[in-house]
């Protein structure tokens, strides 16, 4: 008999939920930074089995929808690619995604989705990659 994959269910989520996600994504900034990033978006959870494994803010920037943050893990299933379809779908009536990300290979994984490098800049974390991908 093999194993089950648990059931996943996608929902929004209050700042205090989707906190622990943004803590860990995060890179090294404070708490206080996370608390306000947590708290200027729209947040999803992403859980597998009724338990939290994955958490997203996205921020409305002008025509633009921000991937404020992003983090969590699982064993079950790409959280990369579910995180980018929420993207999607929560991109309905702006004309790009954005996100920026320190980790070369999510841009590899990114661009394959259709998302461009447009740029790097310098945080308080390191240099970042920043990515957009054009709404059709």
């Amino acid at each position: 008999m093999g194993h089950e994959a648990p059931e996943v269910a996608v929902r929004q989520a209050t700042a205090a939920e989707v906190l622990p996600f943004v803590l860990l994504a995060g890179g090294g900034a404070s708490r206080a930074v996370c608390e306000r990033i947590a708290k200027a978006g729209v947040s999803f959870l992403i859980s597998e089995g009724g338990a939290p494994t994955f958490g997203i803010v996205f921020e409305p920037i002008g025509d633009e929808l921000l991937i404020s943050a992003a983090g969590g893990s699982s064993r079950h299933f790409d959280l990369t690619r579910a995180g980018f379809a929420l993207a999607a779908v929560q991109g309905q009536g702006f004309t790009a995604i954005r996100f920026e990300t320190v980790r070369r290979g999510l841009t590899r994984r990114a661009e394959r989705l259709g998302y461009k490098v447009i740029g790097r800049a310098e945080r308080a974390h390191g240099s970042v990659y920043i990515m957009r991908k054009e709404i059709q």
